[in-house]
């Protein structure tokens, strides 16, 4: 199965997008923020639908983090080929799954095809979402693997009948919270809860065991003070009539009472507001006042929250620190760095120019050495013909010469020796006239020889000029070069020093693109830092609103400044009650002196001395009434409770042959769950370890193409969990670094696909995963990568060129 190509409508960042995929790896090399992940989650949308559940740690659910930021239509289409056929999904997502619209096309015939439903993903690979995001979907940072029943469905081949193995993992989770709920060891274990309350009940049951006598003696005791209640009562009843003739001739009595008892309500007011405003020895403050200030207070909390928040991250502040001793004039600037990078990779080029001009330059010069040298040869040519034949004659007429002259001396006997040197002077003559002649024409050829070796000296110089030309323009492009490249390093050296970072040649351009990305961090942190000085700024402002307001109405507002203020208001709010209750006394104070005629009603004698005293007795009947009373309910109260003991005593009872019971019945299920839970562990792992040798076998070989030396001893059980031999012991993934783990992680989602998919490849997604690597484990990822593209289709993302294969 492959992809050929998508379509973005509006997705999360990316609009109106379009995206060709070929075989082997499909690389996307873009940067941070560009909406890599984005298109990742695209591709899993468009088969599986957006995920219904929250992820954890996400602020929202997938359908509402990816709706396109600029609006219009939600979705897209993806084509893809699978079984010998070429089809297209088509979805439109809407506010619910209800709102989504799905359809798939064949592309053949452009029609709509009933090959797939909407759960695409599902029926291509035999896994569920979820296992689909923990198998051939590896993100960034994401590269861990652990089993679901998906997986494990697949790897048993049970995918067309997978309700017993995917449902092993929720049958655990009932199974173990079933256990948990009755467990007779945890606290919230219902059957532990219950012992507990089986002990409870067998303990309050002994100590509920009344006296039938002590009953029976409380209800006498209770009788007679009954009958001693009834008397007084008559007997008050009586003093009451009495008291009621009195009263009535004592009217006037009643409105004095009255009127003290305004005054007093007058004094009680006053000294009540009195007490609250010697709280405020400035003023009390004013509801608008108070309200103002607590908005301030309220945003000095969100600000003391902010300001934590951004000095939290204690490394950053040290890494900015860090940067700004390299940054101390300023950071470069991002493009400017991007030229630096651009320039440098130019040098190479420029380079290869160099080498290949003087590579030219000195062949030019050696054809034009090679043409100076058979020039020079065909120079050495011999003397003229006259000249030579001339010199023989020469020769020959002074050898004729001799010979005659030696004739006559030898041979005087000899007639025509007397002869010989007559004969020689002659022949030597005629031989002389003849060279001359020779030689006059051997000049000649000298003559004619010189012009034509000017001539050929002249054209062998405009030759020359001609050859030379392109050996200086070769010369002046070589020197112009050299020039160049010496500029051009001596500018990237300068600037790289400028920040405190030197170079070979060779690592020039990754030490600017971790300067680059220095630079943006830098600017980042500054940004950050930036704001917790506004914050800070902020917050000072703030406190100094606080201060003023302490300041003008002279109150300490320090500790918990909410609680405080919390309590100003109370205060104030109960100093105008009391300042309201005053004015109201004062109001009925003045009211009754003016319907009553005060001078009259103060002069007069208040009451009689019988009505004191009925007073007085009614009192005593009534303390003898209220001690009869009380002694009286608390008798009841024992009688109550005795019965009480009784009556809960049974009710006991019966609660405990209930939980008794119960606990029966209980401890019966849970030691059934237990041998269930332990005997489907077993049977899930036997129905593991069938698939665990090709696994492991696949495992060793991605894992020592990731690892020069992958003799580590390791282990992978049932539940595909892997184990390595560390200190002398075998420790879980967790104790590794996070890039072990990726590593560990990327191999193993490599093992299960090939388990998993033994016929038709799928295609595998790589959201960055190389990102916690080293070096060395980044070039054998990528070999990893080039090696696996054979069989699998790889999308692989990525935001920096030393990680692209």
């Amino acid at each position: 199965m492959k992809l050929l190509r998508c379509h973005i409508d509006n997705f999360g960042r990316l609009s109106d997008f379009s995206m060709e995929f070929s075989e082997g790896i499909n690389t996307i090399i873009e940067e941070n923020g560009w909406g890599k992940t984005t298109l990742a989650a695209f591709l899993k949308v468009m088969l599986y639908g957006p995920d219904a559940h929250k992820e954890t740690g996400a602020y929202d659910k997938e359908r509402g983090i990816y709706r396109p930021w600029q609006g219009g239509t939600y979705g897209g289409t993806l084509d893809f080929e699978a079984g010998g056929s070429s089809y297209r999904i088509s979805r439109t997502l809407g506010r619910t799954e209800k709102t989504d619209e799905f359809h798939i096309y064949d592309l053949s015939t452009m029609l709509e095809s009933d090959d797939y439903t909407s759960n695409v993903g599902m029926e291509l690979f035999d896994l569920d979402s979820a296992s689909f995001k923990r198998s051939i979907y590896i993100g960034q940072n994401d590269c861990g693997c652990t089993s679901t029943d998906g997986i494990n469905a697949k790897l048993g081949n049970l995918a067309e009948n997978t309700n017993d193995i995917n449902n092993y993992e929720s049958a655990c989770s009932k199974i173990n919270a079933a256990l948990n709920h009755l467990s007779p060891n945890r606290a919230t274990g219902s059957i532990k809860r219950r012992r507990q309350i089986i002990e409870q009940l067998s303990a309050e049951i002994r100590h509920l065991e009344p006296s039938d006598g002590e009953y029976a003696a409380m209800q006498a005791i209770c009788d007679a003070k009954q009958k001693e209640k009834d008397r007084l009562t008559q007997l008050r009843a009586d003093y009451v009539q009495s008291l009621q003739k009195a009263s009535r001739e004592s009217a006037q009595s009643e409105k004095r009472a009255q009127y003290e008892s305004l005054t007093a309500d007058i004094t009680l007011a006053r000294e009540k507001c009195l007490e609250y405003a010697g709280q405020f020895p400035s003023g009390v403050p004013s509801e608008d006042d108070i309200r103002t200030l607590t908005g301030t207070v309220r945003q000095m909390a969100e600000t003391d929250a902010s300001i934590r928040n951004l000095r939290a991250d204690e490394e950053s502040i040290k890494e900015y620190d860090r940067l700004g001793e390299s940054f101390k004039d300023g950071a470069p600037d991002k493009d400017l760095v991007e030229d630096y990078i651009r320039r440098q990779q130019e040098l190479s080029g420029k380079k290869d120019a160099l080498a290949s001009d003087l590579q030219k330059k000195e062949q030019l010069q050696q054809e034009l050495f090679n043409d100076d040298e058979n020039e020079y040869k065909s120079e050495k040519t011999l003397p003229p013909s006259g000249t030579i034949i001339g010199t023989i004659l020469i020769l020959a007429a002074i050898a004729g010469l001799a010979a005659s002259f030696m004739m006559r001396m030898f041979m005087p006997n000899v007639a025509i020796a007397r002869y010989a040197p007559a004969i020689g002077l002659i022949l030597a003559g005629v031989l002389c006239v003849i060279s001359s002649v020779c030689f006059q024409k051997g000049k000649n050829q000298d003559a004619e020889r010189a012009e034509e070796s000017k001539r050929l000296k002249e054209e062998k110089n405009r030759i020359d000029i001609e050859k030379q030309e392109p050996i200086m323009r070769l010369a002046e492009s070589i020197e112009n070069l050299e020039q160049e490249i010496k500029h051009d390093e001596e500018d990237i050296e300068e600037f790289l020093l400028k920040y405190n970072r030197k170079a070979s040649s060779d690592q020039v351009v990754p030490i600017l693109y971790m300067l680059s990305n220095e630079t943006e961090r830098y600017n980042r942190l500054g940004r950050q830092i930036q704001k917790l000085n506004e914050a800070e700024a902020g917050r000072k402002t703030l406190q100094s609103q606080v201060d003023a307001f302490a300041q003008r109405y002279s109150l300490q507002l320090d500790g918990d400044i909410s609680s405080r203020l919390t309590d100003i208001q109370t205060k104030a709010t109960e100093y105008r009650i009391a300042n309201q209750t005053y004015e109201q006394a004062l109001l009925k104070k003045q009211q009754f002196e003016a319907q009553n005629d005060m001078k009259k009603l103060l002069s007069e004698n208040g009451g009689t001395q019988s009505v004191e005293e009925i007073n007085a007795r009614i009192g005593e009947t009534d303390a003898a009434i209220e001690e009869l009373r009380e002694e009286l309910d608390y008798n009841r109260r024992g009688l109550d409770a005795l019965q009480q003991k009784i009556d809960r005593r049974t009710e006991k009872e019966d609660e405990l042959r209930r939980n008794q019971a119960l606990q029966e019945e209980e401890l019966f299920r849970y030691d059934i769950l237990e041998c269930t839970g332990k005997y489907l562990q077993e049977a899930k792992e036997s129905f593991t370890a069938r698939y665990m040798a090709p696994i492991s076998e696949a495992f060793s070989k991605y894992f020592g193409m990731l690892l020069d030396d992958a003799g580590e001893e390791w282990q992978i059980d049932a539940n595909i969990r892997f184990m390595i031999r560390r200190e002398g012991q075998m420790r879980q993934t967790q104790m590794l670094s996070e890039g072990y783990q990726d590593l560990i992680g990327i191999c193993m989602r490599l093992a299960l696909a090939d388990a998993m998919y033994q016929g038709e490849k799928p295609f595998m997604i790589f959201d960055d995963p190389f990102v916690n690597l080293d070096d060395s484990k980044v070039e054998a990822g990528k070999r990893l990568l080039a090696d696996i593209s054979g069989e699998y289709q790889i999308i692989y993302f990525t935001c920096h060129g030393s990680r692209v294969p």
